[in-house]
Parts: structure tokens; sequence; C-alpha cells
């Protein structure tokens, strides 16, 4: 067991030493813990100017208060690590937050919103399609358009995760895939091929 207490570490290592507890409660769906620790290792880590990290710990916190189905709080964390990502000019950092900020609008029920925030995500994060946060976009879009009801654009949204998924050798995102295209096909009224699915 790990003492989260070392007062003599040095300022970004217990920034770090505060993110991995809190993937580790994350890891055990302790996500009120998880949210202390990512909060106090973002703190830490921008006093010595680890922006990237205080970024995707801002996304972190928010994807906890989705788990705990506090959307709004939610929101405003991936607000703020938007807004930094923005500031920053990243591609491929300023992409994931959009996709983040768009999965929370869709649970939010503001799709148009979520359509808005997804569909530029896919577009900065295109010239990294092969990478997994490119897959979790088309993953988040594809859900998004079942939301919609839009049955034949999550269907070709959820074979675009399959061919990436392959692609990856990633067995979570090809089952995301599998189901995706399951609940679209349904309600396409194919239901055999559903089954197949």
């Amino acid at each position: 067991e790990l003492d989260p207490a070392l007062p003599d570490l040095h300022p970004a290592n217990l920034a770090g030493f505060h993110d991995f507890l809190g993937v580790v409660a994350g890891q055990r769906s302790e996500f009120a813990a998880s949210v202390e620790h990512w909060v106090l290792s973002a703190q830490i880590g921008l006093q010595v100017g680890q922006v990237r990290r205080t970024i995707v710990l801002y996304t972190n916190i928010g994807d906890s208060f989705n788990s705990l189905n506090d959307h709004h709080s939610a929101l405003d964390w991936m607000q703020r690590a938007l807004d930094m990502a923005r500031d920053t000019g990243w591609p491929v950092t300023v992409g994931s937050c959009l996709m983040q900020m768009g999965e929370t609008l869709r649970r939010l029920g503001r799709l148009q919103a979520a359509q808005d925030m997804l569909s530029e995500a896919l577009s900065t994060l295109a010239p990294v399609a092969a990478s997994r946060s490119y897959a979790i976009a088309l993953a988040y879009s594809g859900d998004l358009a079942l939301d919609r009801h839009e049955w034949s654009a999550a269907y070709r949204t959820f074979c675009q995760l399959h061919k990436r998924a392959d692609a990856l050798n990633h067995p979570e995102f090809q089952i995301m895939a599998m189901r995706g295209q399951a609940h679209a096909l349904l309600q396409l009224q194919c239901p055999e091929s559903a089954l197949v699915a």
C-alpha cells in the first residue's frame, strides 16, 4: 500500500504520484477518490508547467463525473480541458478534448451540440486516423447517431470503427463496433443480420 503523503517529493513527481493514485481509484470504480487525486495532481502539475498532463487530468476528472452521472460537473471540467487545449494549438490534444466534450453533451441530451463537437473532433483527428483517439471519436459518434435515431449513419460509423478496431487489434473497440452495428441493424429491420453482428 502506497503512502499518499510524501512531502519530500519534487512537485513534478508528486503530481505524477497523485495521477497514479487517481488511475488506481478509477480502476476500482472509486470515482470520488479519483477526482480528489486528479484535482490535486492538476493543481501541483500546473505549478511546474505540466500543461499536457493537466489537460488529460481535466478530461479524466470529467470522465469520473460522467461515471458518477454528474454530467453538469463533467461538462465544466471538459470545458476547462478544451479551453486549455485550444490555447496550445496541439491538434491531437484539441481533438481528444472535443470528443470528450461531445460525449458529455450527448449524455446531457444536447445532441446537436454533441454532433458539432464530434464532427470537429473527427476532422481534427483525421491526420491521426490510425490512433486510439480517432477510434474513440468514432465510437462516440456512432452512439450519438443511435441517440438521434439515424440508423444508417450509425451503422456506417460502427462499420468504420470495426475496421479501425481490426487494424488496431483492439478487442474492446471490436465489441463496441459489433454492438453498435447490431443495434443499428435491428432498427433498420434486419434482425438476422443484427444477430450475426
